[in-house]
């Protein structure tokens, strides 16, 4: 008997493969909500993974709850009929071998018209119409990284039905809500990496008017490479060689070196290993080291000063003006205001403008200053 039981429990096993799986439903990896403009005229879309080919989806409207058999697309145009209910959907992903996920999407209340606005406004190669949010970045900067803020930049200005009395934001990570992220920015953390970021926007105007929009990071955050602070083998001798070496990298990092005399970087040495010169002697000679890897953000680590080495306490101005005296400047022009004290050297000034230009300069290939003020 016992036999025939096992045999019959392996039957209804091997004909029904979702049993194992019955628990599990399927994952969205973006928001699953409503967006557009909830007046006469406006389309609403339901928003859900479609660039996941594996997901099917199928939709339900409803209008004061009720549901509006003619409407089964993934977007909705609102008609004069439709004043003043709240219309909502029903939105179900399908995956096989996985249980369905069902979102019942919120709605809002049916105005009689669309705002007229200005025109479009433009953020950088982005375009949108008033109101509407441009997709999350970081700003002016193509590669956010871990530890940078986000921001979901959202204009409901400028257009006919003024001021608005209500505006929230929230943050979505694959497709989940982020605990606390509720405001206009986001930190970006460990955990973002390499994962689909998103932030979405609902605003109510005075007179009742909604307008919803959720956009995606447009550009993955890398995940962020760690180096070792590098140590130095040898001793500071003329003629003799060093070299640099760091532990726990990346196995598929590449590594690349600056080496710095006197708190200066040294022209030209950019290997792992280093000549002791003359002028070398009784300075602080250490190393920077740098790894980068395709789709991770790179990492730096500065050594400590070589062993054994008979070295001064560090005159800050003295490397400042090392620093300055060896920089070309570059013929960038960046956005940024300077504001001194009238008490300050026109000497002291430049030298410190070239600095900033040469942070700037250094940063450039992954971030660009604008509408920085230094004081």
């Amino acid at each position: 008997m016992r036999r025939v039981i096992s045999l019959v429990l392996a039957l209804i096993l091997l004909a029904s493969p979702n049993v194992a799986l019955a628990n599990s439903s399927v994952t969205a990896n973006s928001p699953v909500l409503l967006t557009g403009s909830f007046g006469v005229g406006g389309t609403l879309t339901a928003l859900y993974p479609a660039d996941d080919p594996s997901i099917s989806a199928s939709f339900e409207w409803f209008t004061n709850g009720t549901k509006i058999n003619s409407a089964q697309n993934s977007t909705f145009l609102l008609t004069s009929d439709l004043v003043g209910t709240t219309v909502s959907a029903r939105i179900t992903l399908r995956k096989t071998g996985l249980t369905d996920l069902v979102v019942e999407a919120a709605g809002a209340r049916v105005f009689e018209s669309l705002p007229i606005s200005s025109g479009n406004t433009g953020w950088g190669d982005e375009s949108v119409a008033q109101p509407g949010c441009f997709a999350p970045r970081a700003t002016q900067t193509d590669a956010p990284k871990v530890g940078w803020t986000l921001w979901f930049g959202c204009q409901p200005f400028n257009t006919s039905f003024g001021s608005t009395v209500d505006q929230k934001f929230s943050w979505y990570r694959n497709g989940q809500l982020i605990p606390g992220a509720n405001a206009i920015s986001y930190r970006l953390q460990a955990e973002d990496a390499g994962q689909s970021i998103w932030g979405a926007y609902h605003v109510t105007f005075a007179n009742g008017f909604v307008f919803t929009e959720s956009k995606k990071l447009r550009t993955p955050v890398p995940f962020q490479l760690t180096v070792a602070k590098p140590t130095i083998l040898g001793t500071q001798t003329v003629g003799s060689s060093l070299t640099a070496q760091t532990t726990g990298t990346d196995a598929l990092a590449t590594l690349s070196y600056q080496w710095f005399s006197d708190y200066a970087p040294v022209a030209s040495e950019t290997s792992a290993s280093y000549t002791v010169r003359n002028t070398d002697v009784g300075k602080a000679l250490q190393v920077l080291v740098t790894a980068r890897r395709d789709g991770y953000s790179p990492a730096s680590r500065l050594s400590d000063p070589l062993a054994g080495s008979n070295i001064q306490p560090v005159n800050p101005m003295s490397a400042y003006s090392a620093i300055f005296n060896g920089y070309t400047p570059s013929s960038r022009v960046y956005d940024i205001t300077y504001i001194s004290s009238p008490t300050v050297a026109a000497g002291t000034l430049v030298r410190e403008k070239a600095l900033i230009q040469k942070a700037a300069d250094f940063w450039y290939p992954e971030f660009s200053p604008v509408d920085v003020t230094v004081m």
